[in-house]
This record gives structure tokens, C-alpha cells and sequence, in this order.
């Protein structure tokens, strides 16, 4: 009992090994094609022919006349044994096929530490002259101490196993048959003879020795040799055997260095390794004999005995067992095929992370520049799954209001574990609100954004009706912004936060109470220098100057709307400064005048006709201090 405790234990302690020593699980594909593999293994263990040697047994076949126990302590010890084999396996999904050939040898030992066995009339060989059968008085004294018994078994078997693979472990499970090729006993013991004479007065003693034969083929083995050959007890013959077989294990090829890995899975046939704890159970095989006793042939000069599994001390079961830690090496026959990589690609809105259902999908060969790039719709979740073939792809998303994408730069494969997200950031919508500073009323404004990145320009002007500025701009740049209104101050600001809404207010400018229309400045078509003919306009401006030195103004020049708008603009600013200039000439200080120009934008008269077109083409004069002026304003 204690030698099968112990076989319990080995076997769940080897079987822990993958567990315990096993890293992190690290999850793979799995192919839907099927594998072919030739699988070569060996591996080696604890091993036995597990028996039960009964007193009880005994003692109920011991024939009268045959002799009496003294004593008999049996004890089952087993032995090590081993296999290698070579074979075919096949996998399909997690499902595993294992077959093919093996041989294993197994060796067991058996032990009586102590017995005596006291015969009366000992049965002998059939030779045996009856005649000389005269001593029936005597007693004969056979002792046996520290009497060994080994076996050893060698065999062919052919294993079919079923099992699972489950990416790290491994399992097989399933029955082998096999033929027995050898079998060999060795006996080894001390044995101490002598006779009672039941005529005489004392035991004879210094009987002459008796040969006790130890070493011999099983020529009468019950399970293996001889007439017995095949007797099990499941109806195999001719010296067939069946095993149970079970393995369970870990996959090697993951522990090994990556550079390793990445050059096998290139080979046209491929390495895999694996390590595993198994156990082999043989079915009951014996019916034992009925001999009786080990002592078969006691003469004067020799004395031969039986296998203990051929004496009636053996009962109805007898096992073989092999168990151990087994090693296979696996060399890939066919190279699976591989789908084509599969990309998923999920479009949200960086802000809210609601899907965008109007994105589309860019799929494009960086090594084909010359191939237009695929676009792809996403579905109703935002997301694109397909198949492409194997190669380095660059994949990008657009959105209708939104910024397109950065490329993403998938190399060779992709599967749906590997979602590739783009949340696309929509497009800068800056909300302006212009209000007047004491009424906080909306009113329409020009508003400037200078870009702080490359100083770049973009004007937007509010509409009268909406008196509201959205612009798109640039995301992630800041902005400086001047804004501009008739009849107001300008103010400027900066903004980095493009997606706010954002309230400005400007203050008026003080209405003055005198202005100067100069109707008689001429300049020539297109230009803004001023003609001989303007000289009486300039006078007046310059007497009024000079007549009241604290007095500021602004010159303003206005077109009709003959040209472009832009035009018109340029060309107004241009001839207000070039009557400042003629001014600063003459003598009256820079500071004092400020220009600005209207382009076509303020007309006082119709310009459909020639007349009214020439009174919009003016030079207007405003006093911005007029409280200060000691001179009306002719």
C-alpha cells in the first residue's frame, strides 16, 4: 500500500511541474488549418509489474502434503523503466491525433524478506524413478532470507492517443497495444537446508548443499513466455498487451529566445518542442498458476524455482506501470495558410467619443506610390473590418467638418485584437460676439486673425443680420485678433481655445461736431498722387491746421465703386495719406493727422451716374477734438 502511495504521489508532483514553472500565459492565433507533424519522443520513470502477493491467497491453495508456512512477509518494490518512439500527429484546431510506434522496457522487483517452508514428500519431476521414492519419513527444511526477484520486459507498442491543445498546455489521452519482445528474471537470495528424519534421534544438519538456480529465461512465465503466453484476462493471445496512457504538459517553443522563434517559423518546416508528465497502466493480465509453492524441483543437488507470479501466493491482479516525464519533438510537414490580415478600425470624435458614422477609411501601399489609395466607408458604429493582403499599409480617416487623421502605419499583419482608433478632432469653430461697451448691444464688426505660427492673415467680417463671426481655423495654433467696427474703437485679443464662444466689446468713437468734405482733391486715374487742380482743397485744410494747432483730425479717403473692393480700399488709403503727407510738407505736425480709408464702402450719392460718382470720390476731414478747436471747421 505504502508503494502506491508513493506511485500517487510522483505522478501529481510531475504533472504540477508545467504549472508551477510556467510564466504568464501569452495568448496566440489559432489556425483553422489542419497541422501534420512527425513527432519523435522518449522519456523515462518509475515502473513496475504491480502485484499483490496474499497469505490468504497462498494458504487457500497449499495442497496437503505439500509443506507448512512458517513465514512469509512479501513486499513489492518496482523498478525504472523508459521509452522512445516515432510517429505521425495531426492537428486540427485544439483538436491532437497522435500515433506510431514505440518501444518501452520496464523493470519491476519483488521481495520476501523472510520465509520457511518445512516439505513433506516435496512433488517431484515426472523423471523421477517412483521406486526410490523411500524417504517419506523425512522432513525436508527449505529457508529463504533477503530473497530478491527482478523482472525486466521489453516491448513493441503502437500508442493512439487523442488530446487538445490549448495554446501553453497540453494534453493526450488514450490506449496502447503492444507485443512482448523479451522478458528476463533474475532471483538472488540465501537458502538454508536441512532434514528431520522422523526415524531418527536429531535433525541432520550439514545436509550437502543444494544449488539454488537464479538467473534464467522465463520459460514458463505466466504472462509473457512459454505455454502461458497471452493469457490476460481482456482476450488478447499471443503475447499481446494493452495499456492505458495518459499526458499532460506544457509547449516549449514560447520560452525559447524570439530571434529563435522568428527564424524557425520562416523555415519551410518548423521545429516544435514540448515536455509532459505520462502515466502507463497495463489492463490485469495474469491467471495465476497453481503450483503452490516456489519450489518446483527440490532434489539432492539442485533446487529450481518458479516466479512468484507462477505460485499460488499470486491473486488475480497484476499491473504493469510506467510513469514518468516524457519529451517530443515535433518537425511540421505542411505550412499552414494564413488569411490575409484582417484591420479594424474604430471613428470617434475626439470630444464627445461618439461614433462617426460619416468617416471613411483610407487604405493606402506606401511601396505603390502610384496606386490611389482605397476608400473604405465606415458602418452605422463607427467602425471598417477588412481583409488585405500581406504587405506594410498606411491608414488614415476623413470626416465631413473634421480634421483629417494622422497616418497609421501598420507593418505586414494585423488581427482583430489589434483595433486601430482614430479620434478625429472636428475643425476649429471659433463663436465671436461684438458688443457695444455701454449698450452691450450686438453690432457688426470686422475681425482679424493673425496666426502667432506664420503670421499668416484671415479677415471675417459679421453679417448685419447675424452680427455673429465663426471662423475655421487652424487646430492648435493661437491666433492675435484685432477687431474693427464703424464708428467704434478697435480692440485687439488673443485666443488659443478655438472651440469657445467668445464675447468682445468696443468702445465708440465720440461723435465730433464739424466735418470737411474736400469735393475738389483730384488725383490721377489709379494713382493716389494729388493734381495742380486740388490746390484750393489743400489750403483750406491747411488754414484750419494751422489755425487751430491743438486740433487733431483723421483724412479719410472714399472711391466710387468702379474696381474691385479690395482695390477701392487700397486706393482710399493711399490718397488719405498721401494728403497727409502733402500736409506734413507744409508744415503741420505728424501726430495731429491720422488717415483711413473706405474704399466704396460709405457712399453719399448714387454711383449710377457720373455726377454721383464723383461726389463719392472725396477726401473727408473729421475733428476728433472738436471741443478743442478755436476755429470752426469751414
Amino acid at each position: 500500500m505504502r508503494s502506491k502511495l508513493y506511485i500517487s504521489i510522483l505522478l501529481a508532483a510531475l504533472m504540477a511541474v508545467p504549472a508551477v514553472a510556467a510564466p504568464a500565459k501569452k495568448k496566440k492565433k489559432v489556425s483553422n488549418t489542419d497541422l501534420h507533424y512527425i513527432a519523435m519522443w522518449g522519456g523515462g520513470g518509475y515502473s513496475g509489474l504491480v502485484n499483490s502477493f496474499s497469505t490468504a491467497q497462498f494458504n487457500s491453495n497449499i495442497s496437503a502434503g505439500t509443506g507448512t508456512l512458517n513465514t512469509f512477509d512479501p513486499q513489492f518494490v518496482g523498478g525504472g523503466g523508459g521509452l522512445v518512439g516515432f510517429g505521425y500527429e495531426m492537428h486540427h484546431r485544439r483538436f491532437m491525433f497522435h500515433i506510431g510506434p514505440e518501444f518501452r522496457i520496464f523493470s519491476s522487483m519483488d521481495k520476501l524478506n523472510h520465509y520457511s517452508l518445512d516439505a513433506d514428500g516435496v512433488k517431484q519431476p515426472a523423471s523421477y524413478d517412483a521406486a526410490q521414492v523411500d524417504y517419506t519419513t523425512m522432513i525436508k527444511h527449505y529457508t529463504f532470507s533477503n530473497f530478491r526477484e527482478n523482472q525486466a520486459v521489453g516491448q513493441v507498442m503502437l500508442p493512439i492517443m487523442f488530446g487538445g491543445n490549448f495554446d501553453r498546455y497540453y494534453f493526450l489521452a488514450g490506449a496502447k497495444i503492444g507485443y512482448t519482445v523479451f522478458d528476463f528474471w533474475h532471483q538472488r537470495g540465501k537458502l538454508t537446508t536441512s532434514v528431520t528424519e522422523q526415524m531418527g534421534i536429531e535433525d541432520w544438519t550439514d545436509v550437502p548443499s543444494h544449488n539454488l538456480v537464479t538467473v534464467g529465461n522465463l520459460v514458463d512465465h505466466p504472462e509473457y513466455s512459454g505455454t502461458a503466453k497471452g493469457r490476460n484476462k481482456i482476450g488478447l493471445s499471443g503475447g499481446l498487451d494493452a495499456t492505458i496512457s495518459a499526458e499532460f504538459g506544457i509547449n516549449l517553443n514560447e520560452f525559447f529566445p524570439a530571434a529563435w522563434n522568428e527564424q524557425n517559423e520562416e523555415k519551410r518546416h518548423p521545429w516544435y518542442m514540448r515536455v509532459g508528465a505520462f502515466i502507463d497502466y497495463g489492463l490485469p493480465l495474469l491467471n495465476p498458476g497453481s503450483t503452490g509453492v516456489a519450489l518446483v524441483d527440490a532434489q539432492p543437488t539442485s533446487v529450481t524455482t518458479n516466479s512468484l507470479f507462477q505460485s499460488a501466493w499470486a491473486d488475480k491482479k497484476l499491473n504493469s506501470l510506467l510513469v514518468g516525464v516524457k519529451f517530443t519533438a515535433l518537425l511540421q510537414l505542411n505550412k499552414p495558410k494564413v488569411p490575409n490580415p484582417r484591420f479594424t478600425v474604430a471613428v470617434t470624435d475626439a470630444f464627445t467619443t461618439k461614433p462617426l458614422t460619416t468617416a471613411k477609411v483610407s487604405v493606402a501601399r506606401p511601396d505603390t506610390p502610384k496606386r490611389r489609395p482605397q476608400q473604405k466607408a465606415v458602418k452605422k458604429d463607427g467602425m471598417f473590418q477588412g481583409r488585405f493582403a500581406k504587405a506594410t499599409y498606411a491608414l488614415s480617416s476623413t470626416a465631413p467638418g473634421y480634421i483629417n487623421s494622422d497616418t497609421a502605419l501598420l507593418q505586414h499583419e494585423v488581427d482583430l485584437r489589434d483595433t486601430v482608433r482614430f479620434a478625429m478632432i472636428p475643425n476649429p469653430r471659433l463663436t465671436a460676439l461684438v458688443h457695444d461697451l455701454n449698450t452691450e448691444q450686438l453690432i457688426s464688426a470686422t475681425i482679424t486673425f493673425t496666426n502667432d505660427r506664420d503670421g499668416k492673415e484671415t479677415k471675417v467680417t459679421a453679417k448685419a443680420d447675424t452680427k455673429e463671426v465663426i471662423a475655421m481655423l487652424h487646430y492648435g495654433d493661437t491666433y492675435k485678433l484685432k477687431i474693427s467696427s464703424p464708428n467704434y474703437h478697435d480692440t485687439v485679443a488673443s485666443v488659443s481655445d478655438l472651440y469657445a464662444t467668445e464675447h468682445y466689446y468696443l468702445r465708440p468713437i465720440k461723435r465730433v461736431r464739424r466735418t470737411l468734405i474736400l469735393k475738389h482733391m483730384y488725383f490721377p486715374t489709379d494713382k493716389t498722387d494729388i493734381l495742380p487742380a486740388s490746390e484750393g482743397d489743400l489750403q483750406t485744410l491747411y488754414n484750419f491746421l494751422n489755425d487751430n494747432p491743438k486740433i487733431r483730425v483723421l483724412i479719410t479717403g472714399h472711391t466710387d465703386s468702379q474696381g474691385s473692393d479690395t482695390y477701392n480700399q487700397r486706393l482710399s488709403e493711399g490718397r488719405s495719406a498721401a494728403v497727409k503727407a502733402e500736409m506734413v510738407r507744409r508744415g503741420i505736425a505728424e501726430d495731429r493727422i491720422e488717415t483711413d480709408g473706405k474704399g466704396e464702402s460709405e457712399p453719399i450719392d448714387t454711383n449710377d451716374t457720373e455726377e454721383g460718382r464723383q461726389n463719392n470720390r472725396r477726401v473727408q476731414v473729421t475733428v476728433l477734438n472738436a471741443d478743442e478747436a478755436e476755429v470752426d471747421v469751414y
